[in-house]
């Protein structure tokens, strides 16, 4: 099979989830646990904002910091077990692309990987930031060096000449002040972020296929995924890059899905107001998200995703294997 054929890809992906019969369920599974998950703790958060501000004063003070505790440990509750699941639905579309026996329980796989993931995660985000705080030095370095650093020098040397540290004076900026600087630098954080772009994308594809490789081989530790997705990747980072482009509706959709969920915010700033209370218009398109993110999940990303996964088959060395080996059907 040919990565860089598109087409043969896609007709290969609606062939496979047509002849799985229990892909419909897995997909009404998954996105109801992720997307109900997600609605429930908008509206737990929802709920312990407002119980907040009615415990306000010194009396409240002990039910707001417990308050904010829970409101702080449910994100990270969402985020792992969102993760787990999408390494369960990640799971069952890679066995539909190879025409394998799936059922909703493969869902449960993420769970069982669990502490590889985290590990993952962490590894990953350390590696980001990292190259984030790097480029961040270079690229204040390169606009201090270029006279793009000018007019924020002007800024500042009025304040700094009458500031000193043994002396009485002190550097003071007032809200005009911090809103000038902080136009001038926008050059440096442009700098910045094109710096980042440009070393952050082509990692970020080398780390394209550590979850099917976590998924392939369940006694894989994280770093040694990394490893291996980065020499899988090797030469078919552009055929991804590709690859993505070329679905670029399914990116649209989520983007909409997305947008739709800032709604509130996208109408404060254009001026508008619904005749209802603040809360009720958050709900609103809040529901709007879920309901069309759903529609996402069950109508687009089913092919997007067996694509990617015969994508990923088709660059994977073939395991020889002596006799056959069979799995636990009743967790697949």
């Amino acid at each position: 099979m040919n990565i860089r054929n598109y087409r043969q890809l896609r007709g290969f992906a609606r062939e496979r989830l047509d002849a799985a019969p229990a892909y419909g369920r897995i997909v009404m599974i998954f996105a109801g646990i992720v997307l109900g998950l997600c609605g429930v703790m908008t509206l737990a958060d929802l709920a312990i904002s407002l119980q907040m501000d009615k415990n306000g004063g010194l009396s409240g003070m002990g039910n707001r910091a417990t308050l904010a505790a829970i409101q702080n440990v449910l994100p990270i509750v969402q985020t792992f077990v969102t993760l787990c699941l999408e390494i369960g639905y990640l799971a069952a579309i890679l066995r539909v692309a190879r025409g394998q026996y799936v059922s909703p329980n493969t869902l449960r796989l993420g769970f069982d990987r669990l502490w590889v993931l985290v590990r993952l995660s962490l590894i990953k985000g350390l590696i980001f930031m990292g190259l984030g705080i790097g480029t961040l030095y270079a690229s204040v370095l390169i606009f201090m060096l270029t006279p793009l650093s000018r007019p924020v020098m002007e800024l500042l040397t009025p304040m700094v000449e009458g500031a000193s540290i043994l002396g009485s004076g002190s550097m003071v900026l007032d809200d005009a002040s911090i809103l000038a600087v902080s136009q001038a630098l926008t050059p440096a954080m442009v700098i910045w972020a094109v710096v980042f772009a440009l070393l952050a994308v082509p990692l970020l594809y080398r780390f394209r296929l550590d979850q099917y490789i976590i998924i392939d081989k369940p006694g894989i530790g994280a770093v040694a995924a990394l490893r291996e997705s980065r020499k899988l990747m090797r030469g078919n980072c552009i055929s991804f890059f590709l690859l993505d482009v070329k679905q670029w509706y399914y990116y649209l959709a989520m983007a909409i899905a997305s947008a739709v969920s800032y709604g509130s915010v996208l109408l404060a700033a254009l001026g508008l107001e619904l005749p209802l209370p603040g809360i009720a218009v958050y709900l609103i398109f809040m529901a709007l998200y879920l309901a069309l993110t759903f529609l996402v999940y069950r109508f687009l990303r089913g092919q997007v995703e067996t694509v990617y996964a015969l994508a990923y088959d088709s660059i994977r060395p073939e395991e020889k294997q002596d006799g056959a080996v069979l799995g636990n059907i009743f967790r697949m």
